[in-house]
């Protein structure tokens, strides 16, 4: 039976409640080492400043729109962990890190691009864990995460903390009954359209505890509802919500050295109605080769057409692909020019479509790609190389905009860690024109798509002439009798799109 606890603090009901990628449980050996970890600290000019009403964000600090791919250094870090990242209702990006073990810096990144505000401490414990969640709160985010710092706080437990002067302030509630060797490490936390909170968090030898609501004490009383699926341990976990769907809590997660070996892989389960087990199809024994030793299974929900959540996640030795599953489905779609993917993430995109990133270890470069409204069909992939020696981590964080804020971290070529931000967009398609006579008017029509789905208010520009695509798509422009003969490009534009070129043809 799942064990609901009351929300004390009455959190504020989400604009857009979003799972944010928190790095996954670690390993036992891991988490031990680095001490228990986690918690989050200040931050107090921004946090009286993020977000009240959607607005352009202009800053003495903010750069000017840095094109897509061009990358910003924000920091340093050398804890391994990737970031939190949280989109508020502003359309700006909050964004957490751990430079080392006892700390957590925080940023802002622009709408646009960029840095609304200067990276400072948000938060100084004895231990935090590298791997911090950032929720919604209202139109503030919450952290979620594990930490040491005397007192009801020393146990290690999953616990909370929101904005404050000077640094952000601890909750007072935790999300877990085991705090110490028992908790392997937890990955995402995730908040439903009520304010209730979800986390889950691993046990030695196997075994996935959850919390399902806050517990006013730290550790949580009782014992955790918990599942096990058979020999062998899990981790990566990650937490979301089918927001537009069930209004569910889903957890997705990596399944290693099982007895017998089929049982490792990608899982999912409904941990709301306690649903069964679901193991991704074609994921197996190959995925540890390739499964982010410090980044939570990519897991996403979709926003509108009906809800559902989705995972990423490789097939094949050495990753002969990656795989784009609804979880349940029977089949799972192969993710194009995703060969060599080694860590690997997902968001929510704008209108049910979803982000998928990965990236190449030995180049140092990053990949994205987004589905269309339907996850049937896949734009263009963009490749991102980036300034560093070495990539040990990213994250992404998606939205209704239609840009992807990217962060990075890794050594640069002098071997000092650091920490980067980018955008990344997808590129229209243009289909058309082809050959025409001058020796008659003619009338061309062009569609505009992304991904396959028709896109309106495109601008289309050819020989001079400008025609916005109507809400199939399609644009018209006229050649006059007489057109000089030659070829004439076709450009076509929307905010938030890489543009598409296209050609038509003009013969006597």
């Amino acid at each position: 039976m799942q064990k609901t606890i009351k929300n004390p603090f009455g959190l504020a009901r989400a604009a857009r409640p979003r799972p944010r990628c928190g790095g996954p449980g670690a390993r036992a050996l891991r988490l031990l080492l680095t001490g228990l970890m986690v918690l989050v600290v200040g931050f107090a000019s921004t946090a009286a400043g993020a977000a009240t009403t959607p607005r352009r964000v202009t800053s003495p600090r903010a750069l000017t729109s840095p094109a897509p791919g061009k990358w910003t250094e924000i920091g340093t870090t050398n804890s391994g962990g990737p970031a939190a990242m949280w989109r508020a209702p502003d359309n700006r990006d909050w964004v957490m890190w751990a430079p080392n073990s006892t700390t957590y810096d925080l940023a802002l990144l622009a709408p646009d691009g960029g840095i609304v505000a200067a990276p400072k401490l948000a938060m100084k414990w004895a231990g935090l864990a590298n791997n911090p969640t950032l929720i919604s709160n209202g139109s503030m985010p919450l952290a979620v995460f594990s930490g040491m710092n005397g007192g009801k706080y020393d146990f290690g437990c999953i616990v909370g903390a929101v904005p404050g002067a000077p640094y952000w302030t601890a909750t007072g509630w935790s999300l877990s009954s085991a705090c110490d060797s028992s908790n392997v490490g937890w990955g995402s936390a995730a908040v439903n359209a009520k304010g209730v909170i979800s986390a889950a968090y691993g046990a030695i030898g196997g075994g996935v505890f959850y919390q399902i609501g806050v517990s006013p004490s730290i550790p949580s009383p009782g014992t955790d509802p918990s599942f096990l699926i058979g020999k062998g341990p899990e981790n990566e976990f990650h937490d979301v919500v089918d927001t537009d769907g069930n209004g569910d809590f889903y957890l997705g997660f990596n399944r290693y050295f099982s007895k017998p070996a089929n049982g490792d892989g990608v899982w999912v389960k409904d941990l709301t109605s306690n649903g069964p087990l679901m193991q991704a199809p074609g994921s197996g024994t190959y995925n540890t080769s390739t499964a982010p030793n410090s980044q939570p299974v990519a897991f996403a929900n979709r926003t509108g057409n009906g809800g559902g959540v989705f995972a990423a996640y490789c097939v094949g030795t050495s990753c002969s692909h990656l795989m784009l599953w609804h979880a349940g489905a029977p089949h799972a779609r192969v993710v194009p020019d995703s060969a060599g993917a080694f860590f690997y993430e997902m968001a929510s995109g704008p209108g049910g479509r979803l982000w998928i990133a990965w990236m190449d270890k030995s180049a140092s470069t990053l990949y994205t790609v987004r589905t269309n409204e339907a996850d049937t069909q896949f734009g263009p992939v963009e490749k991102y190389s980036t300034p560093l020696f070495t990539l040990d981590s990213f994250a992404i964080s998606g939205g209704p905009l239609g840009r992807l804020d990217v962060t990075a971290a890794g050594d640069n070529n002098s071997l000092k860690p650091v920490f980067l931000a980018t955008q990344s967009l997808t590129a229209l398609a243009v289909s058309g024109g082809g050959t025409i006579a001058n020796t008659s008017t003619n009338t061309v029509t062009f569609v505009v798509t992304d991904a396959g789905d028709p896109v309106a208010g495109a601008k289309v520009s050819v020989d001079g002439h400008t025609a916005f695509t109507d809400p199939a798509g399609k644009a018209a422009v006229t050649f006059a009798k007489g057109t000089s003969p030659g070829g004439y490009t076709v450009t076509a534009s929307a905010a938030n799109y890489f543009p598409a070129l296209g050609k038509v043809l003009v013969k006597t």
